[in-house]
C-alpha cells in the first residue's frame, strides 16, 4: 500500500512530453470562417456545383486541369467538413436550396468544381478528357506487356540481384542481363 501511493506521487517524468516538430500554425477558427465565406462566395458566383472523385489522381493532372477551365470555373479542394458546413448540413442551414443534397456525398477523395458552362459541355469535356500517366499500385492493367527472350541493354550488371528478387527470369551472361524466356510483364485485365 505504502508503495503504490509513492508512486502515485511521483513526479512526471519531462521526457515524455509531446514536441510538435511541424512550423505551420493552425489556421484557428478565424481560418476556417474565411473558407467557409470562401465556398458560400462561389456558390453565388459560379451557377453549377459538380462533386468529382480524384482518387489516386496526380497534383499535375488537376494544376493543367484549373489551367485549361479558369476562365469560367473554380477547383476546390480543402477540408470535407468546412465543404459540408459551408453548403448547410440540413434543409434548414443549407446556404441554396438543395445544397444539403450535395453536402451528405461529400465524402473521402472529393473535389468540387464550381463552373458556368452549360452542363452538357461539361460532361462532355470530362467524358473526352484523357491522360497517359504512370501505373500506380492498383491499377488495372490496360493492355498486355511482354519482354522478349534475349539481352537487356537498359540495366547494368549491378541490376541483376534485384531484377531476380523480383522474381524475374534473367541469367547475367558476360556482365549482360539476358532474360531466359518471354516473361508477361502485365496481363491486360490484372490489377
Amino acid at each position: 500500500l505504502y508503495l503504490v501511493q509513492i508512486l502515485l506521487k511521483m513526479p512526471k517524468s519531462k521526457r515524455a512530453r509531446v514536441v510538435s516538430l511541424t512550423k505551420t500554425q493552425s489556421q484557428g477558427r478565424a481560418g476556417k470562417a474565411a473558407n467557409i465565406e470562401r465556398i458560400q462566395g462561389l456558390c453565388d458566383e459560379f451557377s453549377t456545383i459538380y462533386l468529382y472523385s480524384c482518387a489516386n489522381m496526380r497534383t499535375n493532372l488537376l494544376k493543367r486541369l484549373r489551367n485549361e477551365m479558369k476562365d469560367d470555373s473554380q477547383f476546390y479542394m480543402g477540408k470535407n467538413t468546412l465543404a459540408r458546413l459551408a453548403f448547410g448540413k440540413t434543409k434548414e442551414t443549407a446556404y441554396l436550396p438543395d445544397l444539403e443534397k450535395l453536402s451528405r456525398n461529400i465524402r473521402g477523395d472529393v473535389g468540387i468544381l464550381f463552373t458556368n458552362k452549360p452542363a452538357d459541355e461539361v460532361e462532355k469535356y470530362f467524358s473526352e478528357y484523357s491522360e497517359i500517366d504512370f501505373a500506380r499500385a492498383g491499377n488495372v492493367a490496360a493492355e498486355t506487356i511482354t519482354r522478349s527472350k534475349g539481352p537487356c541493354s537498359q540495366f547494368p550488371s549491378s541490376m541483376y540481384e534485384p531484377l531476380r528478387k523480383l522474381q524475374l527470369p534473367v541469367v547475367l551472361n558476360k556482365g549482360i542481363i539476358e532474360f531466359e524466356e518471354d516473361y508477361a510483364i502485365c496481363v491486360k485485365g490484372d490489377v
